[in-house]
């Protein structure tokens, strides 16, 4: 099952009291998860009489000097015979809807035991030659061990610190930020991935953390 390989961290994460509750829980998100997918019994492999036989349809050939063959332009069909199972339909679309159900029930089971301070959120009005710095708090009921993920490093510098009931999440505005120009408002995201293991092997969840920043102009213009 999806989930179940989970299952083994599971109860450490949440306590013993409740891992039974939990277990159920999984299962029925499992179930929520597949129900009305065809995905529910299971994939299946498409069986047919000749699996492997395709038809070329030639659009154009290109031949060298010599006159011998040296490029087909074609397309192709499948030429299989008879099909008696057309097996499991896998595409962008069924695949990353199963996939974003998977990371919403990690949110769902994970994220009622954590606490984030401010929402771990910050705003900050410009002032040129004073870059800002602030501290968040994440805090665990169980320990975890978080990493950070941040696609605008070049605007603000993220690190985090891992304790036994708290990850401390340290925000700074970067020397490029404070000395930008122009009068605007702009919004900054990272994340914090939280692992069951200081290796970081057993991934959780993520969360994020944004930064409202309000640039002062210094553009007489503006």
């Amino acid at each position: 099952m999806i989930l179940r390989k989970y299952e083994e961290f599971v109860g450490g994460i949440v306590g013993k009291g409740r891992r039974i509750w939990l277990n159920l829980k999984l299962i029925w998100l499992e179930i929520k998860i597949l129900k009305g997918s065809e995905l529910m019994n299971g994939f299946k492999d498409r069986i047919s009489s000749d699996i492997n036989k395709r038809k070329l349809h030639v659009l154009g050939v290109d031949r060298d000097n010599n006159g011998e063959l040296k490029e087909l332009l074609v397309n192709m069909e499948r030429a299989e015979g008879t099909v008696s199972q057309t097996g499991t339909r896998l595409n962008a679309s069924d695949l990353n809807a199963i996939l974003n159900s998977i990371y919403g029930v990690f949110d769902f089971i994970f994220k009622p035991y954590l606490t984030l301070e401010n929402n771990l959120t910050v705003s900050w009005v410009q002032v040129v030659g004073n870059p800002k710095n602030e501290y968040l708090n994440i805090t665990t009921s169980q320990r975890f061990y978080g990493k950070i993920v941040n696609n605008s490093s070049t605007y603000i510098s993220v690190t985090c610190s891992n304790y036994s009931s708290y990850i401390r999440v340290n925000i700074v505005e970067t020397d490029v930020l404070n000395e930008s120009t122009g009068s605007s408002t702009r919004e900054f995201t990272f994340y914090v991935d939280l692992y069951a293991d200081s290796g970081f092997t057993k991934y959780l969840t993520r969360v994020k953390g944004t930064v409202n920043y309000t640039n002062t102009s210094t553009n007489p213009s503006d």
